[in-house]
């Protein structure tokens, strides 16, 4: 007898990650990750006591930051490379946000609305952003968004 051809081939099912893009996912994926950033955004806004304008252009930042996300972690499929996009998008939003405070107060010793202070506050609130609110929010929107990576991104069967 052939040991060959007494081997069982079983075909498995596996589950992958798709490049596709589907309108559906991007507004489920708008829909769980815009009430993600806005809510501890709101508390934060909140303790600072902001002005509507600049409140104002915080929120459509960090909504306009959220919708240029999706196209990018669409073209990957590594969860470790999506995670470097979240990570480097909370880094943009801190930056912004820290620029929008130093158009409104003085940062660094700069006068405000100045470019240098408005540079300045963005740096800084990059560094205590990480610290007083990265440090908790971060790993939550990641394992919220992996949890539900079924309803945001395309998968489909791979047989092997």
């Amino acid at each position: 007898m052939n040991p060959q051809s007494s081997q069982i081939h079983l075909t498995t099912h596996e589950t992958v990650i798709t490049n596709q893009f589907s309108v559906l996912k991007y507004a489920c994926f708008l829909g769980i990750n815009i009430p993600l950033v806005l809510l501890p955004l709101i508390f934060i806004i909140i303790l600072q006591k902001g002005d509507v304008l600049s409140i104002a252009f915080t929120f459509f930042a960090a909504v306009a930051i959220i919708f240029v996300q999706y196209p990018l972690l669409v073209l990957l499929k590594n969860w470790i490379l999506k995670t470097i996009i979240f990570y480097l998008s909370m880094v943009l939003f801190f930056f912004v946000f820290g620029a929008v405070i130093g158009y409104g107060s003085p940062g660094g010793g700069y006068q405000a609305g100045t470019i240098n202070s408005m540079f300045h506050s963005g740096i800084v609130t990059i560094f205590f952003g990480h610290l007083f609110g990265g440090v908790i929010i971060f790993p939550v929107i990641m394992v919220i968004n992996w949890l539900l990576r079924k309803k945001t991104f395309v998968y489909t069967e791979n047989n092997k």
